[in-house]
């Protein structure tokens, strides 16, 4: 194979791989914010501010339409509703790791 067609084919690979690292990030970003909006983790108010931030930033890297985000952001609320206490079980240890992802 030559070094064009490897270009070529690294090329076709890493935008999907890329595009799923940043759809698990909003997706994470996400549960720690709906976590924060709906679970009582007793955030203060600076570290609400941090995860509202890290929930945008997300939200901008992942280059998704405002419909699209609103979509994904009410299906989040939905799982949060579905089942409470297991979603704020393991939505509560995404909140750090939100805030931290930069």
């Amino acid at each position: 194979m030559n070094r064009f067609a490897v270009i070529t084919l690294l090329g076709l690979i890493m935008p999907a791989s890329l595009a799923a690292a940043q759809d698990a990030a909003l997706i994470a970003a996400y549960k720690a914010g709906v976590a924060g909006a709906k679970c009582n983790l007793g955030l203060d108010s600076d570290k609400s501010s941090q995860l509202g931030d890290a929930v945008q930033r997300a939200e901008q890297r992942s280059g998704l339409a405002q419909g699209d985000l609103d979509a994904l952001w009410s299906k989040t609320e939905a799982e949060a509703d579905a089942d409470n206490a297991a979603f704020c079980a393991d939505a509560a240890a995404l909140v750090d790791k939100a805030i931290a992802a930069k």
